[in-house]
Order: structure tokens, then C-alpha cells, then sequence
């Protein structure tokens, strides 16, 4: 969903908390595509913006074509998922790091 300001048809000002950060752009990274399309679902319900991946290479690539400046307030990312090909999730973290916040909980990652 990527429609501006509006929100999605059952959602309103009225159904969301008054401090509720509807409207917030979200690039969410999921391999499995079922649960790609729920997380997207429920994320886009809750009044938000959502650009969805399949990969965390895909969502470097949409990182990285929006060139300069916050193209998203949160990038939710699968940690382990990838293409097989050793990029995964903490990749897309260390390369996203000058541009976005990263919060890892894991204290062995070194960003």
C-alpha cells in the first residue's frame, strides 16, 4: 500500500488510538511468502505504509534505489532468510546502518 496519506478502507482516525503512528512507511522483509502477505495485512490494517520483500537483497535494492534520505520509519527484516546466496538479514542491517537506526538485540553483532 503506498497511497499517500490515506489509510485503508476500515481504518480510520476514529479506530486508532490519538498518539497511534498510523501512517508510518514500513519495508518489511519476509522469505516465506505466506507469511510475507499475513505480516503485510496486518501492518497495512493498523494504518500503515507497507513496501514488502521476498528477500534481504530485494529490500537493499528498494533501500538503495530511493537514494538519499528516509524513504521508511522501520525495516522489519527476517534475520536468517536470504536467497541461498549468504546475504541475509544482518547484511541488510550493516549496510543500512549510515542511513537507518538499527536496534539488534543480539549483543555478539557489531554495527
Amino acid at each position: 500500500m503506498e497511497n499517500g496519506n490515506a489509510l485503508p478502507s476500515g481504518v480510520s482516525r476514529d479506530t486508532l488510538p490519538q498518539d497511534f503512528p498510523a501512517g508510518m512507511r514500513v519495508l518489511v522483509v519476509e522469505d516465506d511468502p505466506n507469511n510475507l502477505e499475513d505480516l503485510t495485512q496486518i501492518l497495512e490494517r493498523c494504518g500503515y505504509k507497507v513496501t514488502a520483500k521476498a528477500s534481504p537483497r530485494e529490500a537493499l535494492k528498494e533501500v538503495e534505489e530511493n537514494g538519499e534520505g528516509f524513504h521508511f520509519d522501520i525495516i522489519m527484516t527476517v534475520v536468517h532468510g536470504g536467497e541461498g546466496d549468504g546475504f541475509d538479514g544482518f547484511n541488510l542491517l550493516e549496510r543500512v546502518r549510515d542511513r537507518y537506526p538499527v536496534i539488534s538485540k543480539d549483543r555478539d553483532i557489531e554495527f
